[in-house]
């Protein structure tokens, strides 16, 4: 019979405590393999905006890959999806030429007899028990009678594992992530190169948030509209504020982008708004529009007025745009994965001009030509032009003319 170990949970993020008692776990039940399962959602705690399931899966590999002992992670539960309950997981690995073992602390075994199916869980497995370090005499007492209750009234195998438990928190490294604090030692290398370079449990959840509402290569370029957003503040002498509101229009400007036509209508009746003829015409304006109130929606503590409007117009521009709208719609136009050619060219263009003259008339002579290449780019392939992208031309023409660039715009 093979020895089959199952740990599963949240590893949000994955450390050393988990690896070591993934490694306690195996060495002391002598398992022929081990396979790590991150939860999809918890059954028991509250998802949150950092709970990315993909980005904990990541993570979970990385932690693991260079392992020296027969230990596997499964996507088995994100890929099921919906909450993750442990009797459908040991259902679907069990086979009559295995063994099952999982893991679970303290708690966990606490409260074993208050999860889904218990009895099946523990037909299917023998649990084995790491203790928490703080574990007293009373917390001692209430194992023992776990143990005892579950063994009479299922018949159950549980054994308590004699490994000393690494104690640390995921919680804990979450916070540190947040305040800057250094994580080392507390994750591996490489679980704290993720961390870093995709940039999670941040201040702002929206990172995690975007990441599930878009396909990977959708990402990317949200990613580089961000960096991009980084860039522009700086050389727009952002505030602090202004800077993280242009940021978060950055990463929620597409998460609409793939809805369906029926999708983004059926969504802006539900909030009341009613398309014009012009945004009807293309997908493209519709999901700005749609990307706009659903981004207030779902997230109303990021989206103020001023990046409603930043990801409300970010594809076809309007007269009079506030500067936050401006430099929207130019990070989504020139950020640094945009292969189009005329994308490349006005990334050039830009960077040249913003060095050699007033930063505000340049930003409107490359948002005319940005819009000249938008308006060049729909004759061509016999799309529309919509009303407010003709109005913001005219606008800018009209402005650049007055040459009156002496005054701080507003965001």
């Amino acid at each position: 019979m093979k020895r089959l170990g199952i740990y599963g949970g949240s590893f949000n993020p994955i450390h050393i405590g988990h690896i070591k008692a993934a490694n306690a776990f195996y060495d002391e039940m002598k398992l022929d393999e081990l396979i790590i399962i991150p939860t999809a959602v918890s059954p028991f705690k509250t998802d949150d905006l950092d709970n990315d399931p993909y980005e904990r899966l990541k993570m979970a590999k990385a932690a693991f890959e260079n392992s020296d002992r027969n230990i596997t992670v499964s996507d088995y539960e994100i890929k099921k999806g919906g909450k993750s309950y442990t009797y459908l997981t040991l259902e679907h690995f069990s086979s009559p030429d295995r063994e099952l073992y999982f893991l679970m602390g303290t708690d966990m075994l606490l409260s074993l007899d208050g999860w889904k199916n218990p009895d099946i869980i523990l037909k299917l497995a023998t649990v084995c028990h790491a203790r928490r370090e703080d574990v007293d005499s009373e917390t001692e007492k209430a194992i023992e009678e776990a143990k005892s209750r579950y063994e009479s009234e299922y018949n159950a195998k549980i054994i308590d594992l004699v490994s000393e438990p690494f104690e640390v928190s995921s919680t804990e490294i979450r916070n540190a992530v947040k305040e800057g604090k250094s994580i080392s030692g507390l994750v591996s290398p490489e679980v704290e190169e993720i961390i870093k370079k995709d940039k999670l449990y941040l201040s702002c959840p929206l990172y995690a948030a975007v990441r599930t509402l878009v396909k990977e290569k959708r990402w990317k370029h949200i990613f580089g509209t961000e960096e991009e957003a980084k860039a522009l503040s700086k050389i727009f002498d952002l505030s602090e504020t202004d800077s993280e509101r242009l940021r978060r229009a950055a990463l929620l400007h597409d998460i609409t982008k793939y809805l369906t036509r029926e999708e983004h209508l059926a969504f802006l009746e539900g909030v009341g708004v009613t398309p014009d003829d012009g945004t009807l015409a293309s997908d493209k304006t519709l999901h700005q529009m749609s990307g706009a109130y659903m981004a207030k929606k779902l997230y109303p503590d990021y989206v103020d007025d001023a990046v409603f409007d930043a990801i409300r117009y970010h594809t076809t521009g309007k007269a009079d745009m506030p500067l936050l709208t401006k430099l929207m719609y130019l990070c989504d136009f020139i950020e640094p994965t945009r292969t189009f050619p005329d994308c490349v060219k006005l990334r050039v263009i830009f960077y040249e001009m913003i060095e050699k003259g007033n930063k505000l008339r340049v930003l409107d002579e490359i948002m005319l030509i940005a819009l000249d290449m938008t308006v060049a780019d729909l004759v061509e392939n016999g799309h529309p032009i919509h009303s407010d992208t003709e109005k913001a031309r005219e606008y800018i023409i009209e402005k650049l003319k007055e040459n009156n660039y002496g005054r701080k715009e507003s965001i």
